[in-house]
């Protein structure tokens, strides 16, 4: 039964992801992955995490520590320690058109959880990633330009993350986040994304285990 529910809670935040270009804050929001409504018919076909749609790229030799740091929105954190891990490859739809994408779920809370709740205590925060691939290819080691427009038309990145306080959608984003490791074993990358006035900002490396 609780796997059950851990699916499903999972695959809904992997559907309001999709949406995550608008940058609306919703502060009666306690979660920290954002649960945006979705948009243009975008549907998630809930497949594992090792799925058809991923494949090994890059070297593991460029991986490094999980290094974020967060500016505006009421936060400055530089000191991230993820506790929580949950990645999801799938495969997206949006208006008729069917695109791979690798969610990950980082948390300085909830270790040892096989579902996160939504962050209560100050402090707390929970990122959420989508790195979403042109329609036809799969997920591997490349560049991501958040400023790219439609899913499957491009390789595009997005994120939202949540705090006790609200929830934050990036306003019009530009950045480029890039894969630098996709394997069977972890994925690892660096993160550049800011929102349209430069004043909300998320950067740094990540290094995630699958296994």
């Amino acid at each position: 039964m609780l796997k059950s529910i851990t699916n499903l809670s999972f695959l809904l935040v992997i559907v309001g992801m999709v949406a995550c270009g608008s940058g609306k804050k919703n502060n009666n929001e306690g979660t920290n992955t954002s649960t945006s409504t979705t948009t243009n018919n975008e549907t998630a076909n809930n497949n594992e995490t090792s799925g058809s749609n991923t494949t090994s790229a890059g070297n593991a030799a460029n991986c490094t520590e999980t290094k974020l740091e967060f500016t505006g929105e009421g936060l400055d954190a530089k000191g991230f320690t993820v506790e929580y891990v949950k990645i999801n490859a799938t495969e997206m739809q949006s208006r008729g058109q069917k695109y791979p994408a690798v969610f990950i779920v980082l948390a300085n809370y909830g270790k040892g959880k096989s579902f996160l709740s939504r962050p209560k205590e100050q402090g707390q925060i929970k990122l959420t990633m989508s790195f979403n691939g042109k329609t036809g290819t799969t997920i591997g080691a490349r560049k991501y330009d958040s400023g790219a427009k439609g899913f499957g038309e491009n390789d595009n990145f997005s994120a939202n993350f949540d705090s006790s306080e609200k929830s934050y959608r990036f306003n019009k984003p530009i950045g480029i986040s890039e894969i630098t490791y996709f394997g069977d074993d972890k994925i690892c990358g660096t993160i550049d994304i800011k929102n349209a006035k430069g004043t909300t900002i998320l950067k740094g490396s990540f290094s995630v285990n699958r296994k």
